[in-house]
């Protein structure tokens, strides 16, 4: 679920990442296969999530255009894992931190080819995602034409 703060009409200046962010996030390990990946985002209505070691820190990223063509590779029973050259390594991620200014995020879907931006706590540990909804959520509160 998206937060967005208590407060009417806050100034998109004003916003930090964890102000708009989901926290509620799926994601995968190296050991889901490519078959509980599809279910999990069907049955969520996502297009992607983060992959994630057993301490919650990203690994990397896997999106519905991935599975099809791992699908095509493998089939449904191969893990992500084995994948796992075919997928954007850790330092190729786009992250933020829960700290860092909306605006900043702001720009980087503007700039970069992203659906969505993993939030990290600075040590790569997963914290939330920010997509585009969550962006449009942000802009529609703090004109006080939605409310929380």
């Amino acid at each position: 679920m998206p937060v967005i703060k208590e407060t009417k009409k806050l100034a998109a200046g004003a916003l930090q990442v964890k102000d708009v962010m989901t926290t509620e996030v799926h994601s995968v390990s190296a050991s889901s296969t490519i078959e509980d990946i599809v279910k999990l985002f069907l049955s969520h209505n996502i297009s992607g999530a983060p992959i994630i070691d057993a301490n919650r820190k990203v690994v990397s990223v896997v999106s519905q255009s991935d599975l099809i063509q791992f699908i095509a590779m493998g089939g449904l029973q191969k893990r992500i894992g084995d994948f796992s050259k075919k997928l954007p390594e850790p330092n190729d991620l786009i992250c933020v931190k829960t700290s860092d200014p909306f605006k900043e995020v702001f720009k980087l879907f503007l700039t970069k080819p992203v659906r969505r931006i993993i939030v990290t706590d600075g040590t790569g540990h997963l914290q939330g995602i920010v997509s585009k909804s969550n962006l449009l959520k942000a802009f529609m509160v703090t004109e006080g034409l939605l409310d929380q």
